[in-house]
């Protein structure tokens, strides 16, 4: 495993975390509150659902998507990624030690492609929506 996260950025020296999302039912829980929040024009500004859904229907191009084929697996899976993300860093913030150098209360980086910077962008927007909603 160690060979997989290596080439993402992971320092060795540093304490890694892996964890099963399938093993918390937090992040269900979550995950039905956050749809519940969610707007689905949202959703529909996405990119990353268009781009999967011409690649499962071999379409030459995102503009050749049938919207009426997306499933809504494929489009609410932001949100089950967010409450994964948000799950964990609670998790983070109150369950585990951290180290000395640590500079936070908790996680604060969530390793990434470029392509995914989407994704916790509106991670971030369902954590204010979230908060704005149930504060305390």
């Amino acid at each position: 495993m160690l060979a997989t996260l290596l080439p993402i950025g992971l320092d060795p020296e540093r304490p890694i975390i892996v964890f099963h999302q399938d093993h918390n039912l937090h992040r269900v829980e979550l995950c039905w509150v956050l749809n519940c929040l969610t707007l689905v024009d949202k959703l529909r500004q996405m990119t990353t659902w268009t781009s999967r859904l011409a690649i499962s229907r071999n379409a030459g191009s995102e503009d050749e998507v049938d919207e009426s084929l997306l499933n809504s697996g494929l489009f609410m899976h932001l949100v089950l990624q967010a409450a994964g993300v948000l799950v964990k860093r609670s998790e983070l913030s109150t369950s585990y030690p951290r180290p000395a150098d640590s500079r936070d209360s908790g996680a604060t980086h969530v390793p990434v492609g470029e392509d995914q910077q989407q994704h916790i962008e509106r991670t971030r927007d369902l954590a204010e929506i979230f908060n704005h909603a149930f504060p305390g």
